[in-house]
Formats: C-alpha cells, sequence, structure tokens
C-alpha cells in the first residue's frame, strides 16, 4: 500500500509555514520609518523561520521515503552486499 506523504496535516504545515513568509514579508517592508530596523528584523526572522520549516519539511519527506525503502529491502530478505564482485570478495565465496 503506498502511502500518502500530503495528508491534512503535512498541508496544514506547509500553509502555517506559507503564511510565517507573507507576515514576515509584509513586517519588512512595511513603511514606517520609527518602527522599521524593528519590523524589518522581526520580519526577516520569520521569514527564515518560514524558510526553515519548508526545508525541514522536506527533508522528513525524503528521509522517510528512504526509510521505508530500507525497510522493504530488509523485509525482503536482504541483510548484506558487497561492494564488488569477483576477486574482491572471494573470500567470501569460498567460505
Amino acid at each position: 500500500m503506498k502511502r500518502r506523504f500530503f495528508t491534512p496535516t503535512s498541508w496544514v504545515y506547509v500553509l502555517a509555514h506559507a503564511l510565517l513568509i507573507l507576515l514576515g514579508y509584509h513586517l519588512a517592508t512595511s513603511s514606517n520609518p520609527s518602527t522599521q530596523p524593528l519590523r524589518l528584523g522581526i520580519g526577516s526572522s520569520l521569514i527564515a523561520a518560514g524558510v526553515t520549516g519548508w526545508v525541514v519539511f522536506v527533508y522528513m519527506l525524503l528521509s522517510e521515503k528512504v526509510s521505508e525503502q530500507v525497510r522493504i529491502v530488509t523485509d525482503f530478505g536482504l541483510i548484506s552486499a558487497f561492494a564488488g564482485r569477483s576477486v574482491f570478495i572471494k573470500q567470501e565465496y569460498d567460505t
């Protein structure tokens, strides 16, 4: 059975970080001169948090896929593999 990566929880996660990016952009580009440095700092931090959330999400998707592939291979019965053939592993064939 194929697993779905984009569950409703995943969509909420992606959209929440998109909202962080948009809010950060709005704060960073606001034109109030008296609070500009503070808004710029907060806005850029929110943008960085949103992008970081997306990067972590993609990393988790990829690592989940790799761990699922490893589980399938080990369930199939493959327990070890060799980097080469013939002369490199001759002692393994001999045993």
